[in-house]
């Protein structure tokens, strides 16, 4: 079985394009200018230079050209093309060696229609396609309330397995093509959609396959729904589910081929499982304030070929309010939730997770303004040997462990702002603190640990030489029964106008690291950054950085590095 194209979602999208054709209007077609073309492009070049052994291999120079230009013609067809190119490559592991430095998409665009071609990026839903890069084709149309977005292309190259020379094994994946459709209507703040994203491993790409591996051809199948409805001034709601479908191994017995599953669906075999995600909220407004419930359920393994990353395997339920008092000058926003995992009861764990939110804003005078935040988490573990086991032993399933770890956040921001006719002022403070706690079996575990920060710095803009400086001061520390360890140091900087028109600044930073009341590094840094804007079209840029870190290696040995970045840019806008 090799990799099947879909011809009946391409015959969709062709059918689609061709129904929403639209009257030109001539008469404007003389008035306006034949073709004009906007946008930008630039050119970066950076230099590195280091006495320490890199832990990647990278080019010492390197250079990157990137543009963004959108040529239009007799002022109704638009067409956008973006491109980057560089001598820098991504290291070898997935999913790095997916995400290429040399791109080049367009995306033509008249009134509602709009096309894509090349390295793109479309959403459908959180569940389903959702910002995954491919490189293909795609279409949007949006016809007054109508909207329509359907799309094809490879989803992943296919990447042979590799062992660099440092020993290092990459990610190998087999080469994965999706299509999908989205339909929705829009109308006064309602929404009524639906997708469905279809993907598939082509086992073929990878002669010999990746089973030593234990890596399969995949294929996925997502439905999604998507509905958002005001009932009125104050009560609306929103549902958000998908069904995801995948086959973990494409080449275990497969069924007799037919239309619907060589176009649309999926072979399903004894490795395909089907997973169900759901989102359901509810806001109720009254005057100024807001309640709100949310519900969220992602069954256990969902995850879909159209999105890089899925959260898994949890149930929770919020509880929101939010409203302003004094006049508007002080806003409160909290939240409570509970969420759990091991939502089918399959695995020997599971966890309950309570949030708990708060966040108060107060503009005391036009001066000053303060800003607090406080946040209570505690996770709730249950470890049960005997889960899933049939015991006649009733006692079994309550021998159960039980771990509760707590998190205390809190942080209050402050800043203070004056200025004249020529001098400028402001003065801002920084202060947290983040507390764990643990319990095993309801006894308190000696695991916990402290954490504090704090900053504290002043601004100074002397008006009528555009002359500003800035001075800072930063604190951490980390306080647990078997660590200590410190941070702290300085920040001072300078910005000024050179020649009327270059832009300026000089920042030095020194931090050092205590650890165990004894200093453990040194850290120096020094950079200097200028940038012009010529006739404005032309962007110039330069950047220079130094560094030097002193490291304790052993005992009284200490160890020096020193590193050194320079930078020069162009950009140009058209």
């Amino acid at each position: 079985m090799g990799f099947r194209k879909p011809y009946l979602l391409i015959l969709m999208m062709t059918y689609t394009l061709c129904i929403s054709a639209q009257t030109v209007d001539i008469e404007q077609l003389a008035k306006a200018k034949p073709f004009q073309i906007s946008g930008n492009v630039a050119a970066d070049m950076m230099y590195s230079l280091t006495d320490a052994p890199l832990l990647y291999d990278a080019p010492a120079f390197q250079y990157f050209l990137k543009g963004s230009l959108a040529a239009t013609f007799f002022g109704q067809l638009t067409v956008p093309v973006s491109f980057s190119y560089s001598n820098r490559k991504f290291d070898t592991r997935y999913p790095k060696n997916q995400q290429s430095f040399n791109r080049l998409g367009l995306s033509p665009k008249y009134k509602w229609i709009t096309a894509h071609g090349g390295w793109s990026n479309m959403r459908f839903s959180r569940y389903s396609l959702n910002g995954h890069r491919f490189v293909g084709g795609g279409i949007e149309l949006r016809p007054k309330d109508l909207e329509i977005k359907a799309m094809h292309g490879r989803l992943l190259k296919a990447v042979f397995p590799h062992t660099t020379a440092t020993g290092r094994s990459n990610r190998p994946v087999f080469e994965r093509w999706g299509t999908g459709l989205m339909v929705a209507h829009n109308s006064q703040g309602n929404r009524y959609g639906m997708s469905v994203f279809r993907s598939t491993d082509n086992y073929m790409s990878i002669p010999g396959g990746l089973d030593s591996l234990g890596i399969t051809p995949e294929e996925n199948l997502v439905l999604s729904f998507d509905l958002r409805h005001q009932f009125n001034d104050r009560l609306s709601g929103s549902v958000e589910y998908a069904n995801s479908q995948i086959t973990a191994d494409s080449r275990v017995g497969d069924e007799a081929v037919g239309f619907f599953n060589d176009h649309v669906g999926i072979y399903t075999n004894t490795t395909t499982n089907s997973h169900k995600a759901i989102k359901a909220d509810l806001g109720y407004k009254i005057q100024k304030m807001t309640f709100g419930v949310g519900v969220e359920r992602v069954g256990p393994g969902y995850k879909s070929h159209g999105a890089y990353f899925f959260n898994s395997d949890f149930e929770n339920v919020t509880v929101s309010f939010a409203s302003p008092f004094l006049e508007n000058k002080l806003n409160l926003n909290t939240s409570v939730g509970l969420e759990r995992d091991n939502v089918a009861r399959t695995r020997t764990s599971s966890a309950n997770r309570v949030i708990g939110q708060l966040n108060l804003s107060w503009v005391a005078t036009e001066k000053l303004q303060f800003n607090g935040n406080y946040s209570n988490f505690r996770n709730v573990s249950e470890f049960n040997p005997y889960a899933g086991i049939p015991s006649a032993n009733p006692y079994d399933n309550i021998d159960s462990l039980r771990f509760a770890q707590v998190s205390k956040n809190a942080s209050l921001n402050t800043v203070y702002n004056t200025q004249s006719e020529t001098l400028g002022h402001s003065l801002m403070l920084m202060v947290g603190a983040m507390q764990t706690d643990a319990e095993l079996g309801g006894v308190a575990q000696n695991t916990g640990a402290d954490y504090y920060n704090s900053t504290m710095s002043y601004n100074m803009n002397y008006i009528p030489k555009k002359i500003s400086a800035t001075l800072s001061c930063n604190f951490n520390r980390m306080v647990s029964p078997d660590l200590q360890n410190t941070m702290l140091g300085p920040t001072a900087g300078i910005n000024t106008v050179l020649f009327k028109v270059i832009n300026s600044g000089l920042m030095y930073t020194w931090n050092t690291t205590l650890g165990q009341g004894n200093m453990a590094q040194n850290i120096q840094r020094l950079q200097y950054m200028a940038s012009c804007v010529l006739k404005e079209k032309h962007n110039l840029n330069f950047s220079a950085v130094w560094s030097n870190r002193d490291m304790m290696i052993n005992a009284g040995e200490w160890g020096k590095r020193n590193e050194f970045l320079g930078r020069v840019g162009y950009g140009y806008q058209l």
